[in-house]
This record gives structure tokens, sequence and C-alpha cells, in this order.
């Protein structure tokens, strides 16, 4: 799986994410420039489809900011939400915790 690359509009390398749970640890990290640099010119939806995270995409697609300082904020927010419903849906097949199911 290829790394996501976090940049400053320059170029400069800021930071790496192997998985989405790295992605969201440089999220809160990375400076705010990369972010919004990334996020404007729509550099991570490649990435996370390719990584399997298309309904986070549409997602983020939909965050809007008032301010520079509430993407950050809000990118954040949105990448956990998408974790939790995961990870949610994950435990729901999984057949774990139903209190009726019949042991043989």
């Amino acid at each position: 799986m290829p790394e996501f690359i976090f940049r400053l509009p320059d170029g400069k390398e800021v930071g790496r994410a192997k998985n989405l749970r790295e992605f969201l640890k440089k999220l809160k990290e990375v400076p705010l420039e990369s972010l919004e640099y990334h996020f404007y010119n729509k550099h991570f939806a490649p990435w996370l489809k390719d990584n399997g995270h298309g309904k986070l995409v549409a997602r983020m697609n939909l965050v809007k900011v008032k301010s520079r300082e509430e993407l950050r904020d809000k990118l954040v927010a949105c990448v956990k939400a998408y974790m939790d419903s995961t990870s949610k849906s994950r435990k729901g097949k999984s057949g774990r915790g139903r209190k009726n199911a019949k042991r043989r």
C-alpha cells in the first residue's frame, strides 16, 4: 500500500501515512498550509479511494469551513466519525454482541 505524502505547496515533505490511523495522526500534526494545499486540490481523494475509503471521500467533499483555522478540526472530526462508523459496522457483521444467539 503506497503512503500518502503530506507536502507543502513548495513540495517540501512534512509527513507520511501508510494507513488511515496514521493519516488521522498526521492530520493533527502537519502544518495547516499542507492541509489546505491537499484538501483544496483534492489530493486526499485518490489515495483514500485506492485504500478502500471511498465513503470517506464523499464525507470529506461535504466539509465546509468558514475560516482556515476550522479546517484541521473538521477534517479530524470527519475521519474520526468515519472510522467510528466503519468499526461499528464491522462489529455488527461479525455477529458479536448478539444477545439471543443460540449456542451449540
